[in-house]
């Protein structure tokens, strides 16, 4: 809203340059240290990660043992076994409906969507919409485990389809009081306040969308692939 869009091309590269500054100062992760037989390194990252009161040896011994028990490589064979292909292919299917609702054509035209139905300030609507979604994942995050993943994916299905019905409704209202008005000029042209009046519905249901389509869906397909027996 505030800046060119060069600028603001530049102002994103900033979090980035401080992530890798900070990642110097970070151990290796314990389960890789593990991995490669690194058990002073580990006992130091554990220790480093976890604080001083706590039981490293305990948290390395788990660590240790769960790592054994998923040695071996995924062979082709093995997709016939029910307990690789039954999540691998719930997970890849929730990725692929992910990007099937339309969620990245949404975001990236999500200002010419507003300008379309008559939003005044299109960059406005376009940042309320880009906030729900840092909350709504972050609710899903934190709801997902207490509230399961299935309930959670029929919510989120429901909301998205509630809410492209009531943009495919907007718009239709539109075309039809534009075909009404003048059988030349298009939506965007009308001569009367009617878009601007319902201007809110099409935020409502973008808003709607994003709440639906961030995180449930997403975070479901890389736990359930996360947690894939090898």
């Amino acid at each position: 809203m505030f800046l060119d869009w060069r600028w603001l091309a530049v102002l994103c590269s900033v979090p980035p340059v401080i992530m890798a500054l900070f990642m110097i100062f970070m151990p290796e992760t314990p389960r890789y240290l593990i991995s490669q037989n690194q058990r002073v390194e580990a006992l130091s990252a554990l220790s480093f990660l976890r604080g001083p009161d706590v039981d490293h040896e305990w948290e390395y011994r788990q660590i240790e043992s769960s790592a054994d028990q998923k040695e071996g490589s995924l062979k082709v064979a093995d997709l016939w076994n029910p307990s690789i292909y039954k999540p691998f292919l719930i997970g890849i299917l929730l990725m692929f409906f992910q990007q099937f609702t339309g969620i990245n054509a949404i975001m990236f035209y999500a200002d010419m969507i507003f300008e379309e139905a008559n939003f005044k300030n299109s960059s406005l609507a376009s940042v309320i919409v880009g906030l729900i979604q840092v909350v709504f994942t972050a609710v899903a995050a934190l709801i997902m485990d207490k509230a399961g993943r299935k309930i959670l994916l029929i919510v989120s299905g429901t909301i998205m389809a509630v809410s492209t019905t009531l943009f495919g409704v907007y718009f239709k209202i539109m075309e039809m009081h534009a075909k009404n008005a003048s059988s030349v000029l298009p939506v965007t042209a009308m001569p009367d306040s009617t878009g601007e009046q319902l201007a809110w519905l099409p935020l409502a249901s973008m808003a709607l969308f994003i709440s639906g389509e961030y995180s449930p869906i997403k975070a479901s397909s890389v736990r359930v692939l996360d947690n894939l027996p090898v």
